[in-house]
């Protein structure tokens, strides 16, 4: 066999492994992320925690398992998880999605928290709703799409036309 078929055989072979690896499995693996100081965003009986150290709050970090990454399980602090016990039956993307709105929420509340702490009013105003599912058997599948689905949502609900915000 000549050189140059043995050099395209090898490439050929380490080209069809590097794609097998990235073949993703349905698990996850957890492991320790980042390491976040919060001292700053806190107060005890009204009073900022001014001694020396840190106040830190651990990340979790998840990632999609793939063939290659499946080997990390046996790592310490790594943890390898089916899919569906961190993302339910929701797919990656739309887990994703599901978050974001519920970060975006909690931090819209915070606010509205903050300014009626500092004695501010503040309005709440109904922009529209958010549905992330709509069961199969219900009278309404075909009539509300899951905004996790689709981009936009538009319908009526209880006489009030409702649309998805922007953000």
């Amino acid at each position: 066999m000549s050189k140059v078929k043995k050099i395209i055989i090898t490439a050929f072979i380490v080209a069809v492994l590097a794609i097998i690896a990235m073949i993703p499995i349905p698990y996850v693996i957890e492991s320790p992320g980042t390491a976040e100081e919060v001292s700053q965003f806190l107060m005890i009986n009204g009073v900022k925690d001014e001694d020396p150290g840190s106040l830190r709050v651990l990340t979790v970090y998840v990632e999609q398992a793939t063939v290659l990454t499946y080997f990390k399980k046996f790592l310490k602090h790594h943890e390898m998880v089916p899919s569906e016990k961190v993302f339910g039956d929701y797919t990656p993307e739309e887990f994703d999605t599901l978050q974001d709105f519920s970060m975006r929420n909690a931090r819209s509340k915070a606010v509205r928290v903050a300014f009626e702490a500092a004695g501010k009013t503040v309005e709440r105003h109904v922009n529209g709703i958010f549905v992330t599912r709509v069961d199969p058997n219900s009278n309404f599948r075909d009539k509300l799409k899951s905004e996790i689905l689709s981009k936009r949502l538009t319908e009526r609900v209880q006489g009030i036309r409702m649309r998805a915000s922007k953000n």
